[in-house]
């Protein structure tokens, strides 16, 4: 299997759980907002060809783009839900989630560290600042 395949696996997964979190279907900007929080994100493009060619995922219809963006004019973006919902639900083990609402992957999840990086460093920041520390 090339990277290519093991990364878009590793994506679908993360886009499951984000629908599952959400439990409602999610226009393309929304989507695209939360894709961009991760480390390695996605640009629109692939994000476009995964949610169109994965079986997952289905178009539930269209909503005006002017209101769930800040952009002006008016277009129309897709709602995008989960084909079978309930039944990925099951199967779906949610990661463990930080206090401000960032997913936390990797060696957070694993060493069951319950928050992100930003959250730890402004805690730290704090911490110092109460102890009279640089």
């Amino acid at each position: 299997m090339d990277n290519g395949m093991i990364r878009n696996t590793r994506y679908l997964t993360y886009l499951k759980e984000m629908f599952v979190r959400a439990d409602k279907p999610l226009s393309f900007p929304e989507i695209i907002d939360h894709v961009t929080t991760w480390k390695h994100g996605l640009t629109p493009n692939q994000l476009t060809n995964i949610l169109t060619k994965c079986p997952a995922f289905t178009c539930v219809g269209k909503t005006d783009g002017h209101r769930s963006t800040g952009y002006s004019g008016p277009y129309e973006v897709n709602v995008w839900e989960l084909t079978n919902h309930e039944d990925v639900k099951k199967t779906v083990k949610l990661t463990p989630e930080c206090k401000c609402g960032t997913i936390l992957k990797g060696d957070n999840a694993r060493k069951s560290r319950l928050e992100c990086g930003r959250c730890y460093l402004k805690r730290k920041t704090l911490e110092r600042a109460k102890n009279g520390e640089k």
